[in-house]
C-alpha cells in the first residue's frame, strides 16, 4: 500500500492552518492529531523555561522547525502508548492464529489449529530477542530513559509481548530484517553488513505493499525503535557521504558530531556529564538532507551543543505531556487510531523520507559496505565482546598506518 499525500487545502486562516500548509501535515479532528497539536503548543514554552535562545513563532508565521520537533516527540509518545496498551499484547500462540489482534479477541481464537512449525520458529527467535533486550536495557540505563520494559508475563509458558516486539520476533523467525543485522552484532561468524542492507531494502518494499494500516503502523514503529537503538540507517547514510567525499573509513567522526548524534552514549563526552537525560532515543530526521548540513564547514561545536539543548527540551516536553496524559491511562488503540497514526507517520513524521534505501552506486557497492562496516565498528556505542575485539583490531590498523606515515 503506497501512501499518498493529500492535496486538500485547508480553508481556515488561523496560525495552525498557515503552519500546516507550509509544513505539509494536514491533520483532521482526531485523537492522534490532537496529541501533535498539544505537543506543538507546549514545546516552545519548554525552550523558554530552559533559557534556550530560540526565536519563537511569530503570530503571523508559525515555524515548521517546531512542527518537526513536535512530530518527533509525538512519535515517541505513540510508540510508548502501543507498548503500554493491554489490548496490544499477544502470546506467540495467539499471534499465529490471529496476528495483531486485541487480547479480548485472542481468548476467543486460542482454540484454533496451531502451526507447530511456525511456533517453533517463533520460540527460537524469542531466545534471540533477549539479546536485543539486553542492548536496549543498556541503552536505557546509559541515557536514563525507560527505553525497554520487561516482558509482560501471563504464566511461565504464555508470555505476552506488545505488537512492536512481536513484529521483531516474527521478522527474525522469517529470516528478514533485522535478522542479518542481529547476527552481525552477536554471531561468532557474522554475515557481512551487505546482507543486512539488502534485507533492510526488502523490508521497506514489504511495508509499502501492506494493505492494513494497523500492520503498517506497527511495522514503522518497530523500524523506528530499532533505528533509535542502533542507528543502522544513519550509519549507512554517513558511510555513503564519507565514501563520496573520499574521507578515510578509518577516520573517526569529529568529536562534536559524535556528541550531537550519539550524546549520552559516549561517557567521555563532556556533555554526557551535564546532560545525562539526553540520549539518541528521540532524534529522527531526513538523513539524506541531514548529511550535507552535518558535515558542513559552517557547523560549529557551539551550534551542535545548542541542538543538544533543544533535544533535551524535547525529552522534557515528552515527560510533561506524559504527566498530563499518561500512556498507561489512555484509551486502548482503535482501528481509527491506527488509520490516523498512519496518516501522521506518512505526512507528519515523514517516515518515507527518513527510511530510504541505501542507493549505493552498484560499481562501488563493495567499497560502500566496507566503509559502513568499519564506521559502525569504530563509532557505534553498541558494546559486545565481538565488537570490542573488532574495534581493537581496527585501532591497531590505524596506529600502523599513522606509524608508517611518520
Amino acid at each position: 500500500m503506497k501512501p499518498k499525500k493529500s492535496n486538500q487545502r485547508i480553508q481556515d486562516k488561523n496560525n495552525f492552518e498557515k503552519l500546516l500548509k507550509k509544513y505539509g501535515y494536514k491533520p483532521s479532528n482526531n485523537y492522534i492529531a490532537d496529541i501533535w497539536r498539544k505537543v506543538y503548543i507546549l514545546f516552545p514554552f519548554i525552550l523558554y523555561s530552559k533559557e534556550i535562545a530560540y526565536t519563537y513563532l511569530k503570530k503571523e508565521e508559525p515555524d515548521p522547525f517546531i512542527a518537526r520537533l513536535a512530530s518527533n516527540v509525538t512519535a515517541i509518545y505513540l510508540l510508548e502508548w502501543i507498548e503500554n496498551d493491554p489490548q496490544c499484547r499477544q502470546s506467540l500462540k495467539s499471534f499465529i492464529l490471529s496476528p495483531y489482534s486485541s487480547c479480548d479477541e485472542n481468548i476467543k481464537r486460542l482454540q484454533g489449529d496451531m502451526d507447530n512449525e511456525q511456533l517453533a520458529k517463533l520460540k527460537r527467535a524469542e531466545k534471540k530477542y533477549s539479546d536485543l533486550i539486553a542492548l536496549q536495557n543498556e541503552e536505557a540505563k546509559r541515557n536514563k530513559l525507560p527505553f525497554k520494559r520487561l516482558v509482560y508475563q501471563k504464566n511461565a509458558q504464555d508470555r505476552l509481548y506488545n505488537f512492536i516486539d512481536l513484529r521483531y520476533i516474527d521478522q527474525y523467525s522469517q529470516n528478514k530484517f533485522p535478522r542479518a543485522f542481529h547476527d552481525y552484532l552477536f554471531h561468532k561468524q557474522p554475515p557481512p553488513i551487505s546482507k543486512a542492507c539488502e534485507q533492510y531494502t526488502e523490508l521497506l518494499a514489504e511495508i509499502e505493499s501492506l494493505k492494513s494500516c494497523k500492520e503498517a503502523v506497527i511495522s514503522y514503529f518497530q523500524l523506528i525503535k530499532y533505528e533509535l537503538t542502533h542507528r543502522f540507517v544513519l550509519y549507512g547514510k554517513i558511510a555513503k557521504h564519507r565514501k563520496n567525499q573520499s574521507i578515510s573509513k578509518y577516520e573517526s567522526l569529529p568529536p562534536y558530531i559524535q556528541i550531537m548524534i550519539f550524546a549520552g552514549a559516549h561517557k567521555k563526552s563532556r556533555h554526557f556529564i551535564s546532560h545525562k537525560k539526553i540520549g539518541n532515543s528521540i532524534w529522527l530526521w531526513k538523513y539524506d538532507q541531514f548529511m550535507d548540513a552535518l558535515f558542513s564547514s559552517n557547523l560549529s561545536e557551539d551550534r551542535c551543543y545548542r541542538l543538544l539543548e533543544i533535544r533535551e527540551a524535547m525529552h522534557t516536553t515528552l515527560k510533561i505531556y506524559n504527566a498530563f496524559y499518561p500512556v498507561k491511562k489512555v484509551h486502548s488503540w482503535t482501528e481509527k487510531d491506527f488509520e490516523d497514526a498512519f496518516d501522521f507517520l506518512i505526512n507528519g513524521l515523514e517516515v518515507l523520507d527518513i527510511f530510504t534505501p541505501f542507493d549505493y552506486d552498484s560499481k562501488y557497492k563493495k567499497d560502500y559496505y566496507d566503509c559502513f562496516d568499519t564506521m559502525f565498528k569504530l563509532n557505534s556505542h553498541i558494546v559486545t565482546s565481538k565488537r570490542q575485539r573488532a574495534k581493537r583490531i581496527l585501532q591497531e590498523k590505524i596506529h600502523k598506518r599513522v606509524s608508517k606515515k611518520k
